[in-house]
């Protein structure tokens, strides 16, 4: 398995302890969306976030524009399939997320093959 396909089965757990991960997310984007200091932080986690999937995804082959919109693309389904799971939990998909992580990485393999 690779290293993110293994952080993304991470990423579908869907409690940290007690902790139940989408509505802590969903909760720390609502508070940042009301007030400066937390918004800063998400984007600080955001950032680094992105910066270690497209990391990722470069370490396959990816150049930095695939890898970057690579990172994104996974990020934001991520972050749909949370938002999914606390308000309509009927189309919340860990398949269609995996499938998504897995496009993304022949994507980068697929890139990392092409020639000059």
């Amino acid at each position: 398995m690779q290293r993110l396909e293994a952080l993304a089965e991470t990423a579908l757990e869907s409690s940290e302890g007690s902790i139940d991960v989408a509505q802590a997310e969903g909760a720390l984007r609502a508070w940042a969306a009301v007030d400066d200091v937390a918004r800063r932080r998400v984007q600080e986690i955001d950032d680094l976030r992105l910066k270690h999937v497209a990391t990722e995804l470069r370490g396959l082959g990816a150049d930095a524009e695939t890898a970057r919109r690579g990172a994104k693309v996974i990020y934001l389904t991520l972050l749909g399939l949370y938002t999914a799971r606390r308000y309509t939990p009927e189309i919340a998909d860990d398949e269609a997320f995996r499938y998504v992580v897995r496009q993304m990485l022949d994507d980068s393999k697929t890139n990392a093959r092409r020639p000059p």
